[in-house]
């Protein structure tokens, strides 16, 4: 007999949905069929896995950290028994660029020079700007000054996509499941429109932002100071990670940043111990690969984010495949 489970992700074709449909496509193999709840995006996501709206959930390991720490816009969630289940291999990058005509070679020049740079940026509600935010103010300027002074901070998706925020200070509910056109013509109409000039966001290989900016324009890739990316690496549990050379067009040379190798699947330490071990074997099929972000999965314990814990199904599971 099959078993639904829903489980927490976001808009179709972001890295949540992408890695909770991969899974999806294994899954019925173990008698299991997952419902991809598509709303719960930003940290809706762990909202919905702590409460037990969502059984299971896909997200980035920061959003598990700080749900379990109770950090920063999650502060007021008890959410010590999120668990682990598994960490799939997706890389995110934090990539600072903007068109090669301005000139500019790093961030901190940005705001020296008070360039108009229109970076497509995460909305201000969502939890990763607040990351963004820290790291434009310790190389000397924020985002109300690049406003100030001529320039933007365009979103990612048409605005018509989302509601308004939430009075209680939860980020805006989706209004559809996806966008009505492919998120990389979007990009396309803020870069033929002037409404963009550069990026500044976590991306993947497959982001449809960089790889359109990188593709249609020569774009520099700014440098990042490495003090800083200490700094908001330790301020709010990121890894320092480097973008490799030539990962898209106008990257010439390895650059330091911050970022996460993984993606997890996770679920509550009260999570079907049945559940968790028809993911792990589900995760090992080779159907699994058949993705277009380059997902992938090595079946060994991973090393998780500091005070993050695997769930105990997991964590025998692991063990036993050491044996």
């Amino acid at each position: 007999m099959t078993r639904t489970v829903k489980a927490a992700a976001s808009l179709v074709g972001s890295l949540w949905w992408e890695v909770a449909d991969s899974l999806g496509r294994v899954l019925p193999s173990e008698g299991v069929r997952l419902d991809i709840d598509w709303s719960r995006y930003d940290h809706l996501n762990v909202r919905a896995v702590a409460a037990g709206e969502c059984e299971i959930g896909v997200t980035m390991p920061p959003f598990v950290d700080w749900a379990v720490r109770g950090r920063g816009p999650l502060a007021d969630l008890d959410a010590g028994h999120l668990r682990v289940i598994a960490a799939v291999n997706l890389s995110t990058w934090l990539v600072a660029a903007v068109d090669a005509e301005s000139g500019v070679r790093t961030l901190r020049e940005i705001g020296e020079k008070r360039f108009p740079w229109k970076p497509i940026t995460p909305p201000g509600d969502q939890l990763l700007r607040a990351w963004g935010e820290r790291v434009l103010e310790l190389h000397g300027f924020s985002t109300q000054a690049l406003r100030d002074w001529g320039g933007d901070d365009p979103p990612p998706y048409a605005r018509d996509l989302r509601h308004e925020p939430a009075e209680d200070g939860l980020p805006a509910q989706w209004i559809a499941d996806r966008a009505s056109g492919p998120l990389s013509g979007y990009t396309h109409y803020q870069l033929e429109n002037g409404l963009a000039n550069g990026v500044f966001m976590f991306v993947n290989l497959a982001s449809p932002w960089t790889n359109v900016l990188a593709n249609v324009r020569t774009m520099n890739f700014l440098d990042l100071e490495d003090d800083a990316l200490r700094a908001v690496a330790e301020e709010f549990g990121a890894q320092l990670v480097p973008i490799p050379e030539r990962l898209y067009p106008g990257v010439d040379r390895t650059i330091p940043t911050i970022g996460w190798r993984h993606q997890y699947v996770y679920g509550r330490e009260d999570t079907d111990p049945e559940l968790v071990r028809a993911i792990l074997k589900a995760l090992e099929r080779p159907e699994f690969l058949d993705n277009a972000m380059g997902i992938s999965y090595t079946a060994v314990e991973p090393d998780l984010v500091p005070g993050v814990e695997l769930h105990p199904a997991a964590l025998d599971w692991y063990r036993d495949r050491r044996k």
